[in-house]
């Protein structure tokens, strides 16, 4: 019974998130801004992983296995130096989330994605492109609403999050947008060793005020991650799809160490320090001859800081990626009550 259930949850999503019913042009990138230290130190492949704050973009599915209420916050910056003239813009992109688990009937969780870019200049559309003195922003948001459960044991999760998008430039009220769509996740742990997950983010119509609209397109993203060496060492792998993007793989690793087994002190027992690599964007092919396709693998790195305290936990983390546009640091921090 349980593996026939399993199967059908695979089938349903591999249904869902097949080509045939992938449409459109991608609008609202910011929503592929990964989110989270932990997750982009790894070279974001995290979508069987992902059990902190940051589910709720990875897979709402792993919210299904919070047993405590948390509190997550993720930032990042950006620089953008090897792209002239986009060096004066000033980003900026925020992820806050709240995980609140409703005793057995699951866990329910918001969350808030920001992005924005101040002061960008207007300039005059004839053929010299001359600056008109004026600037204007781009603020865009999404909003999330997650509810997961663990079934069979514990031994899987489903997830499904509802998304809210608004993108607007200031410079007109009319220049403003939203959009509403679903994402759904699974995650199943095949042995004491093994993790899969699965997340589909369904394609979304963003509708203009002055009457036009783009669409967000289609997105689905499976993974596996092993645990070895009493789950001292994870590695962990991703395979991501879209509609005009070649097929990509993530992968990273990440090794833990027990500063009790060295030190003897209150604040470091049942606390943990975590060292992480990975690949980012590995492109395993080239089906629209894009010649930069060759240089976007990106190495990533990063560490982490895990604090027991009396009933709280603690987790602060960073990363660094290498990307084209510019260097990416990401810092998180995670409160567990």
């Amino acid at each position: 019974m349980q593996k026939t259930i399993i199967a059908c949850l695979i089938i349903l999503i591999y249904l869902l998130s097949s080509p045939c019913i992938q449409a459109g042009e991608n609008a609202s990138s910011f929503l592929d801004i990964e989110v989270g230290a932990r997750a982009m130190g790894m070279g974001g492949a995290y979508t069987a992983l992902a059990s902190d704050g940051s589910a709720l973009y990875w897979n709402p599915a792993g919210v299904g296995w919070s047993k405590r209420p948390q509190l997550f916050s993720s930032v990042l910056s950006q620089t953008a130096g090897n792209w002239s003239g986009l060096d004066e813009l000033s980003s900026q992109h925020y992820f806050f989330s709240v995980i609140v688990p409703v005793s057995k009937y699951g866990a329910l969780a918001v969350g808030w994605k920001n992005f924005s870019i101040r002061d960008i200049e207007i300039r005059s559309d004839g053929s010299d492109w001359s600056s008109t003195g004026n600037m204007f922003d781009d603020q865009e948001n999404a909003f999330y609403l997650t509810y997961a459960k663990s079934l069979i044991e514990n031994q899987l999760a489903v997830g499904i999050s509802l998304v809210y998008v608004q993108q607007k430039f200031t410079f007109d009220a009319a220049a403003s947008a939203d959009a509403l769509g679903i994402n759904i996740g699974m995650m199943y742990h095949v042995s004491d060793y093994v993790t899969v997950g699965i997340k589909v983010d369904d394609d979304m119509e963003l509708k203009w005020k002055y009457g036009g609209s783009d669409t967000i397109p289609f997105k689905s993203r499976a993974g596996v991650a092993v645990h070895l060496f009493n789950n001292s060492l994870i590695l962990s792998s991703d395979a991501e799809q879209r509609r005009e993007w070649p097929f990509r793989l993530s992968g990273g690793a990440e090794y833990t160490l027990r500063p009790s087994l060295f030190l003897a002190s209150t604040l470091v027992e049942n606390s943990a320090i975590m060292l992480r690599a990975g690949i980012d964007n590995g492109f395993t092919e080239n089906r629209y001859n894009d010649a930069n396709l060759i240089t976007s693998v990106n190495p990533t790195f990063g560490f982490g800081l895990n604090f027991n305290l009396n009933q709280l936990t603690l987790a602060l983390d960073y990363s660094f990626g290498q990307y084209r546009l510019g260097n990416q640091n990401r810092i998180n921090a995670a409160i567990t009550f």
